[in-house]
């Protein structure tokens, strides 16, 4: 088999100036780079760039894999926008999970998902056709449902651990499921590569009340709110400035999470998730 790496980034919060375009060239002379994105694969050799670097000055996605097994993700976040449950899982991955890193940079949390663990089977699928060059599309929306106080990926990250022994059977889980699961997630809980019987296991429960932004819940939202709250939420938004929709879509969801409690006792196990599973195999 021959070599294969493919190396893609994306600038969402911001587009790039010419003199990063320049800075970035300097890299790699048959590099794909636009405004927004840097593209580049290779059938020999390497990329010399600093992945880091690219991340903390002009990026905040970066997709990379390589056709033995490894894939990487990376996406960064404004720690102002990540909340407290998705602290608390990556706090908690920390020893259980060694493939997920996370680390401040300035005013933004950068995530770094790395993985080598794939089969044969699992990379030639990865490799079919377009699909490399499709992975990033498909993980992309993830971003923005992190920073809107969707923390379903971070439990799915939490799923590893339990797919590779780390958490005991008494564990309990950190959200009550991830259900109803949409396409971005499907698409993470592919690139991780998680036992599909796991997943399917903690979508059969989930927090898809108070992920739905109905608009009744909507106006209730905002009539609630003072006259200069309302027009700060607007300006931002007519202003475009970055986050200023996900900020708003994360109170709402936050205030919803607040009425709907937190029942410990309607959360499942880690033995009971795998037991389930098991049946879930069988039929």
């Amino acid at each position: 088999m021959s070599e294969y790496q493919y190396y893609e980034f994306r600038a969402v919060d911001r587009t790039l100036d010419a003199a990063a375009m320049k800075k970035l060239r300097a890299m790699s002379s048959r590099a794909k780079i636009t405004p927004v994105s840097f593209i580049n694969h290779y059938e020999w050799g390497d990329f010399h760039g600093n992945i880091d670097k690219m991340m903390e000055h002009w990026f905040d996605l970066h997709f990379y894999f390589a056709n033995w097994g490894s894939r990487q993700l990376m996406m960064k976040l404004p720690q102002r926008l990540v909340n407290a449950v998705q602290l608390d899982i990556l706090e908690s991955l920390d020893v259980a999970v060694d493939t997920v890193e996370a680390r401040e940079h300035r005013e933004h949390l950068i995530i770094n998902i790395h993985l080598d663990d794939a089969s044969d089977d699992d990379s030639a699928r990865y490799h079919d056709g377009n699909r490399v060059s499709s992975w990033l599309g498909e993980l992309a929306p993830l971003r923005e449902d992190v920073l809107s106080g969707d923390s379903r990926a971070f439990y799915l990250l939490w799923l590893l651990a339990v797919e590779n022994g780390s958490l005991l059977d008494d564990a309990v889980e950190p959200l009550p499921g991830i259900g109803p699961i949409t396409e971005p997630l499907e698409a993470f809980a592919d690139f991780l590569a998680l036992d599909p019987r796991l997943v399917r296991a903690a979508a059969e429960t989930g927090v898809g009340e108070s992920n739905n932004l109905s608009a009744s819940r909507i106006r209730k939202f905002v009539s609630a709110l003072s006259g200069a709250e309302k027009t700060e939420h607007l300006c931002c938004l007519i202003e475009g400035k970055p986050h200023a929709l996900a900020e708003v879509r994360a109170k709402i969801q936050e205030a919803a999470a607040r009425k709907a409690g937190n029942p410990q006792n309607e959360r499942r196990t880690v033995g009971e998730l795998r037991a389930r599973a098991k049946q879930i195999r069988r039929k």
